[in-house]
């Protein structure tokens, strides 16, 4: 009996669990930017057995990928001085989480980008910050970064500044990636 009377409480339980704000809506999307670019590279180092390659950018940076995917199926092909393509994004959102302040944190991701013409690296990082303070006169929102630091955002937007409330979360989310491939001029 008391087996019993602890599996329906806990049901119960489940059951007011799914319909409160733990499982709270998507974050709303307040703004959004993204840049992409492309430029020519030269193969300034090639290791075929180990598949490394090291390629000189148009700003002269040195950039080098090592291990590449054997996914990546042109790569013996690659010479000395020959000419890849490198494209480039980088991309920031700051969405608007109803509800969800209390953990702040920083999470980074990073994963790999291999097509059979090239290969990339995408990295992602996140960042939940509570809203503690909205002045509507002022046109500013205060929050409480993952580090604990205070920092005041002017919302020129009155009406985005009217949706946030204490108690929510800003997450400002940056990705980056970078994509090689080769031109084939074989």
């Amino acid at each position: 009996m008391m087996r019993k009377t602890l599996v329906c409480t806990l049901l119960a339980a489940a059951g007011l669990m799914a319909n409160s704000a733990v499982f709270a809506a998507e974050p709303e999307v307040v703004l959004s930017e993204s840049v992409r670019n492309k430029v020519e590279a030269t193969v300034e180092y090639i290791d075929i057995d180990n598949r490394d390659v090291k390629l000189m950018m148009p700003d002269g940076n040195l950039v080098t990928f090592q291990r590449v995917d054997p996914k990546v199926t042109n790569f013996d092909k690659l010479q000395l001085n020959d000419k890849v393509n490198v494209g480039g994004a980088e991309s920031i959102s700051i969405a608007l989480s109803k509800g969800t302040a209390g953990v702040r944190k920083v999470e980074e991701s990073e994963g790999r980008d291999v097509t059979a013409d090239g290969v990339g690296v995408v990295k992602i990082r996140a960042s939940y910050s509570d809203i503690v303070g909205v002045d509507s006169v002022k046109g500013n929102v205060q929050v409480k970064t993952p580090s604990n630091e205070i920092i005041t955002i002017p919302v020129s937007n009155k009406e985005l500044l009217a949706k946030a409330a204490v108690g929510d979360q800003v997450v400002t989310t940056a990705r980056a990636s970078v994509v090689v491939w080769g031109n084939n001029d074989h």
